[in-house]
């Protein structure tokens, strides 16, 4: 009987030894939060492990995030999931068709209550301008050395120089058909009288003797044939020589004619941005397509994705989250950090202080039986 409670009494002294002893170490982590002394001599073991090593433990905990768990690779890998781009898009879509519903705001408005300096209308307006001056600009540069029938496609050039013969000999039968009117035959009588004024003597003399009206009967058939077919075959030897000219005249007259042409006013005229812009946003449902959403949202989310893909090392290089991480660790006061710890490890902690007690009474019973033996 008295071995039995030997045993017993064994068991239980060393059971609470090592329960307090592993209770004593956890708390030794934390405790205390700062160093010590009686009197000039400062007292071992203080601060605890983790306030002491508070500094290492934030740096080591750095390099763990990012070399293990916030990787560029992992984080890669996430951004390009089509599962991951398609929850993005659902959230994307649902989120602005929310917003053009509910938003009673204009946009001019939000522009507004975003920077005052703002005027949205003319801004559009400006740019829109802008865009079409350098559009236009590159467009004749670089196609400023390059003659009309190399800048204009080939149909096209083709079909004006087939048009040509029948577009010149309609204007040529409307000028012949007025050199034959009565009034053309005037005109040209009074031509004829004035170069015979502006002649000598001997000219005008001869004109006494032959009437104009006689001379303009005989050789006015003759002065239309030839003029007609003069001009017509200047009109094609002109339309020949335009098709090999530089285009550099004609890009500088289209310059002129566009500065001319005022393209602010027409812009407004043709696009009303003005109406638009200050209008509730949630008056545009009437005219503003779903599908386009649908398809400005994959498309963003897509090339999101693969421009995240191809920056993020640099990105995550730039922003140095390990020395984030340190210094957010650091700047913990020691309670937080004990408060942090016990909480993701208090399961954990609770098992290390009761297998303290169970091992101390396993000690205590092999002890127990070997003093009852020797006894």
């Amino acid at each position: 009987m008295n071995g039995v409670i030997i045993i017993l009494f064994s068991m239980t002294l060393a059971g609470i030894i090592g329960l307090v002893t592993n209770i004593i170490a956890i708390s030794m982590l934390f405790r205390p939060y700062k160093t010590l002394y009686i009197g000039k001599k400062k007292v071992p073991l203080t601060p605890g492990l983790i306030p002491k090593r508070q500094k290492e433990i934030a740096e080591h905990l750095g390099k763990v995030v990012m070399n293990h768990l916030l990787t560029a690779d992992g984080l890669e890998h996430k951004f390009t999931n089509p599962a991951f781009q398609q929850e993005v898009s659902n959230w994307a879509k649902d989120s602005i068709h929310k917003w053009l519903q509910t938003e009673e705001r204009s946009i001019a408005t939000l522009v507004q209550e975003y920077d005052s300096s703002i005027e949205l209308e003319e801004w559009v307006y400006t740019k829109l301008e802008t865009i079409v001056h350098e559009r236009v600009n590159d467009w004749l540069e670089q196609n400023r050395h390059l003659t009309l029938a190399e800048l204009l496609p080939e149909e096209v050039t083709k079909g004006a120089h087939e048009k040509v013969p029948v577009v010149t000999e309609w204007a040529f039968e409307r000028l012949e058909s007025y050199l034959n009117s009565d009034e053309g035959r005037a005109q040209f009588l009074r031509v004829v009288r004035q170069f015979l004024e502006r002649q000598g003597s001997f000219v005008q003399m001869l004109g006494s003797f032959v009437k104009p009206d006689r001379i303009i009967e005989r050789l006015y058939p003759e002065v239309v044939r030839a003029m007609t077919l003069v001009i017509y075959a200047s009109g094609l030897r002109r339309c020949s020589q335009s098709r090999n000219r530089q285009t550099s005249p004609f890009m500088t007259g289209i310059m002129k004619m566009l500065k001319a042409f005022r393209i602010r006013l027409r812009i407004r005229n043709r696009l009303p941005f003005d109406k638009l812009i200050h209008r509730p946003v949630n008056e545009w449902n009437t005219f503003i397509n779903p599908q386009w959403i649908e398809r400005i949202v994959t498309a963003s989310v897509s090339k999101s994705s693969s421009v995240l893909q191809r920056k993020l090392p640099s990105m995550l290089e730039f922003l140095n989250l390990e020395e984030v991480v340190a210094e957010q660790v650091n700047a913990f006061s020691v309670e937080r950090l004990e408060a942090i710890v016990l909480d993701i490890s208090r399961r954990e902690f609770r098992m290390i202080k009761y297998l303290g007690g169970v091992l101390g009474a396993v000690i205590g019973l092999v002890q127990g039986i070997v003093l009852v033996m020797l006894i």
